[in-house]
């Protein structure tokens, strides 16, 4: 299966792409980095994870995509209390992280469905 056509792949790929336009302008460069980081992690440990042979590798690299999206969480939401980024924006992309964050649970539980013995 290509992880270009898993939906929460996609999902992370559209946060990650605005959130690097979002954040082009913003003078903070600590959060810049931050949040460029942990938004680029998500679909790229997606694709990683998906790709591996082993359903243990698999889940190892789904488990560092989940917690760089409850980091980017985090990181919007420090933007927004900062109003780096405009609240309506953030709420939205918000809602669109855990989404992914709903996503990459059931793909995790999934690869372990597979990994169990029958």
């Amino acid at each position: 299966m290509s992880y270009k056509k898993l939906r929460v792949w996609q999902g992370a790929m559209e946060i990650a792409v605005e959130v690097l336009r979002l954040a082009e302008p913003c003078r903070n460069f600590a959060l810049v980095d931050q949040i460029r980081r942990s938004a680029i992690s998500v679909p790229s440990n997606i694709a990683e994870g998906i790709t591996r042979e082993s359903e243990k590798e698999k889940n190892h690299f789904l488990n560092i995509a989940k917690a760089s999206n409850a980091e980017l969480e985090t990181q919007l939401l420090i933007a927004m209390e900062l109003g780096y980024f405009e609240q309506d924006v953030c709420k939205r992309l918000l809602q669109q992280q855990q989404k992914v964050n709903f996503q990459l649970h059931h793909l995790k539980n999934k690869v372990a469905l597979k990994a169990r013995p029958t």
